[in-house]
C-alpha cells in the first residue's frame, strides 16, 4: 500500500478545458471513454513535459485514416508538430499526475551544494515505459541487449533541444533510445518473478547503487511518488518521506536516510510479490561501501553454507564503484574489488557456478562539475571504464558488464552526478532484463 502522505495529491482532480497546469495550457477532452490532455508548449523553458494524456478506459478511435488505441497521445508543439507516443501505464497514472505538479528536488546541503531548492519538470517521459518509440526489434540474447544499451543515446521530446549545448540540453527531460533492439519495461509482477530466479540479489556500490535500489523498490511497489523510500525515520521535520517523485533521488541529507528493510529485505517483509511462494522468496541486499563498511562480508557469511546446496538458486552480485576512489581503476580494484574476490565464500560460489557477477560502469558526469571535480570528468571516467573492464575480465572472465554511458550523458541530474527517476528506473529495468538472460 502506498504511503498515506501521498494523500495531498488529491487537489483539484483532472483539469477542465483550457486550464493552466504546472505552467502549461491544457485542453481536456474525452473521446469514447478515453481522456486526452492536449498540451500547447509555448514557453520554451517549461515545454519539456511530454505527457498529459491518461487512458480512462480501453477504446479504439479513428484518426487521420489510421487506428489509434487509448494507449496513444497527441502532443501538439507550438509549431503545430504532432508526436505520437505510448502513455504511462494505468497503474502509474495517478502518480504521474501528482509528480507533474509537485516535483521538488532538494539541493544538496553539504559541500557539493551548487543548486537552489527548486520545482523541476518531472524527468519521466512516457517513452520510459515503452522505450521502443522507433519500432526496433526485441533483443534476442544478452550480447545483443548489452550492445543496444552501450550504443544507445538520449533523445529529447522536442528534437530542436538535441541541438542545444549539453549544459542547456540536460535541463530538459529526455529519454533513452536503445540501439538496434529493445526489451520492455517490467511490471511489478514480472520483476518479482525475475528476481526470484536467484536466492540472493546483492547491489554492492555507493550512492549510485542506492538510487538503483530505490528504483527497484518503486517498480515492485508500483509507486513512483514514494516507492523508493524505506526508512525507520517516519516522523519529524527531517524524515525522508518528504522527498517525493524525482526528489527521492536528491542527495539532501533528509532524502538519503533509507535504512532498515531498505538494506535487507525479502518481499514478504514489505508485503510485495504476493504470488511468490512464502518459503521461496529472494533475499535482496544493498551493500553500501562508501566509507569502508564491510557489510559485504556479512552477506557472504549469510550465503557461506548455501552455495553447496543443490536447491540454492544462486546469487547475483551487482557491483559498482570508483567514485570514492578518485575514479582510479587501480585504487578501485585494490580497495573495493579485490577484498571481495579474495573472500573464500565468494570464490567458492563462483567455482560452483552459484554466483553471477555484474559490473555497471561509471556514467557521464555533467560538464558543469568538470572544474570542481576534475577526477570525475568524462575523459577520466571513460579511461576508468576501459581499465576496469580489462582488469575485471582478467579475474572474472564471465563477468557481465552494463555500460551506462549513453543512458546518462546529458540526462537530468540533481547535482551533476546523481540522476533522477527516469535514469534510475531505466537502470533498474536493464538490470532486471540482464538477470532474466543470465538465468537462461
Amino acid at each position: 500500500m502506498k504511503q498515506s502522505s501521498k494523500g495531498d495529491q488529491a487537489q483539484s482532480g483532472s483539469p477542465s478545458k483550457y486550464q493552466k497546469v504546472n505552467g502549461y495550457t491544457v485542453e481536456s477532452s474525452s473521446t469514447f471513454g478515453t481522456r486526452s490532455w492536449i498540451c500547447y508548449f509555448n514557453d520554451r523553458r517549461r515545454r519539456a513535459v511530454l505527457l498529459f494524456s491518461y487512458a480512462i478506459t480501453i477504446a479504439t478511435i479513428m484518426k487521420s485514416g489510421r487506428l489509434m488505441t487509448s494507449d496513444s497521445v497527441e502532443i501538439i508543439m507550438a509549431n503545430g508538430t504532432e508526436v505520437s507516443s505510448s502513455i504511462i501505464p494505468p497503474i502509474y497514472e495517478e502518480d504521474a499526475l501528482y509528480c507533474e505538479q509537485n516535483n521538488i528536488v532538494l539541493s544538496r546541503d553539504d559541500f557539493l551544494d551548487n543548486h537552489h531548492d527548486a520545482v523541476r519538470s518531472w524527468s519521466v517521459a512516457p517513452y520510459l515505459f515503452n522505450n521502443n518509440p522507433h519500432k526496433v526489434k526485441k533483443c534476442n540474447n544478452l550480447h545483443e541487449y548489452l550492445v543496444s544499451i552501450r550504443n544507445g543515446t538520449r533523445r529529447w521530446v522536442q528534437s530542436s533541444d538535441e541541438l542545444l549545448p549539453p549544459l542547456e540540453a540536460e535541463e530538459y527531460p529526455s529519454y533513452f533510445v536503445p540501439y538496434g533492439c529493445y526489451l520492455p519495461f517490467p511490471s511489478s509482477h514480472q520483476l518479482c518473478s525475475t528476481l526470484n530466479k536467484y536466492s540472493h540479489i546483492i547491489f554492492d556500490g555507493d550512492s549510485l547503487s542506492r538510487h538503483v535500489t530505490q528504483a527497484v523498490l518503486m517498480i515492485l511497489r508500483k509507486d513512483l511518488i514514494l516507492g523508493g523510500i524505506e526508512s525507520t525515520n517516519k516522523h519529524g521535520k527531517d524524515n525522508p518521506y518528504q522527498c517525493k517523485c524525482d526528489g527521492q533521488f536528491s542527495e539532501h541529507v533528509k532524502c538519503r536516510q533509507n535504512n532498515g528493510l531498505f538494506d535487507a529485505f525479502t518481499p514478504r517483509d514489505l508485503n510485495l510479490c504476493s504470488h511468490l511462494p512464502e518459503d521461496d522468496q529472494f533475499k535482496f541486499r544493498y551493500v553500501d561501501r562508501n566509507y569502508g563498511d564491510r557489510k559485504y562480508e556479512r552477506v557472504l557469511d549469510e550465503i557461506a553454507q548455501l552455495c553447496i546446496k543443490p536447491q540454492y538458486k544462486g546469487a547475483i552480485w551487482v557491483l559498482q564503484g570508483g567514485l570514492h576512489h578518485g575514479t582510479n581503476a587501480q585504487n578501485t580494484m585494490q580497495k573495493w574489488i579485490k577484498p571481495l574476490m579474495d573472500n573464500p565464500t565468494f570464490k567458492s560460489c563462483i567455482e560452483l557456478k552459484k554466483m553471477e557477477v555484474v559490473w555497471v560502469t561509471y556514467g557521464a558526469q555533467s560538464r558543469q562539475l568538470d572544474k570542481k571535480y576534475p577526477l570525475q570528468t568524462r575523459e577520466n571516467a571513460h579511461t576508468f571504464n576501459i581499465a576496469m573492464e580489462s582488469e575485471l575480465k582478467k579475474h572474472l572472465p564471465n563477468i557481465t558488464i552494463i555500460d551506462w554511458w549513453g543512458v546518462t550523458a546529458e540526462a537530468q541530474t540533481s547535482d551533476g552526478v546523481h540522476f533522477l527517476s527516469d535514469v534510475n528506473l531505466f537502470k533498474a529495468s536493464v538490470v532486471a532484463n540482464v538477470i532474466e538472460f543470465l538465468r537462461y
